[in-house]
């Protein structure tokens, strides 16, 4: 192994070469819809995008899922009072009021 803790450098291409070819072929990339680069380049994304879709219906098929309110709930901080003051405690928030 070389100072810098890389190796020879006569392994850099081989390395080099090995981590593209990851990041293209096989690695699926978030931003271009969990296809790899190599998928969208060459417009096979819409075919592996229908193979997806059927395991992806029936999951969502067999998930549960919680049942919908048509009403909001809103804290009602008009109608809230304040706590009970602690026996001992002087009034106000504060001990100088």
């Amino acid at each position: 192994m070389g100072r810098s803790g890389w190796g020879p450098r006569v392994t850099a291409p081989g390395t080099f070469n090995a981590f593209i070819a990851y990041g293209s072929h096989d690695h699926r990339h978030s931003g271009i819809g969990w296809h790899t680069p190599v998928s969208v380049r060459f417009g096979t994304g819409e075919a592996v995008r229908g193979q997806r879709a059927v395991p992806l219906a029936e999951a969502s098929a067999r998930r549960p899922r919680p049942p919908e309110s048509r009403t909001a709930w809103v804290d009602d901080l008009a109608g809230r009072r304040e706590p009970a003051s602690a026996p001992g405690a002087k009034d106000g928030p504060w001990h100088g009021d």
